[in-house]
């Protein structure tokens, strides 16, 4: 075999090494949506609900069990635009927000947000403020809980979720849901998780 042909058949064997460890490195960075994956794999009881002057900022706790990030707050509530806080449980520091607007009730809706680097087993809060920006009244769905030991504690890849809070908020402004419920969520909030490889 000529020193060509081996030199070939050596960076073949480099560049195929190089092409699996990005794509491996791709694989294990992949993006969680745990809120989706809990509800669409739970049996929740949902009811719709057209209120006036009922404003909640509703909330889901959670630890992750790996360093990484969350890249985007979303939200699963009637057409409208609304506010999606993450919170550190501990301190009660608002870490970052945003507006989302959904289009379609029936499916989540994200916005990207600048990274924010959570630590593992360390508790954090998503929100969503059930008032629509700008809009006098609102619809939304309530979720409520049959039975909430099956819902939590519960794993969802590397998110587990704890418990679920609210507070009546009056207006759109992201406030720290100190109140914990046991019984519902009006709105739900949403994030996006990658761990860090």
């Amino acid at each position: 075999m000529s020193t060509n042909k081996i030199a070939l058949i050596v960076i073949c064997i480099i560049v195929l090494g190089c092409m699996k460890s990005k794509l491996s490195d791709k694989q294990e960075s992949t993006t969680e949506s745990p809120i989706e994956t809990l509800i669409y794999t739970k049996e929740w009881s949902d009811i719709f609900m057209s209120q006036r002057n009922s404003e909640w900022t509703s909330g889901l706790i959670f630890y992750t069990s790996k360093e990484g990030k969350v890249t985007e707050l979303g939200a699963k509530l009637s057409k409208g635009t609304y506010i999606v806080a993450l919170w550190d449980s501990t301190t009660q520091n608002l870490l970052a927000h945003t507006s989302v607007t959904v289009y379609d009730s029936t499916k989540f809706a994200y916005t990207k947000i600048e990274d924010i680097q959570i630590s593992p087993g360390k508790p954090y809060i998503v929100t969503v403020n059930n008032t629509p920006i700008g809009l006098p009244y609102h619809e939304y769905w309530v979720y409520y809980f049959a039975n909430v030991s099956d819902y939590f504690p519960n794993t969802i890849g590397n998110i587990t979720f704890t418990m679920q809070c609210s507070k009546a908020t009056p207006n759109q402004l992201s406030i720290f849901p100190f109140e914990w419920s046991r019984i519902y969520l009006a709105g739900l909030p949403a994030f996006k998780f990658v761990a860090d490889n």
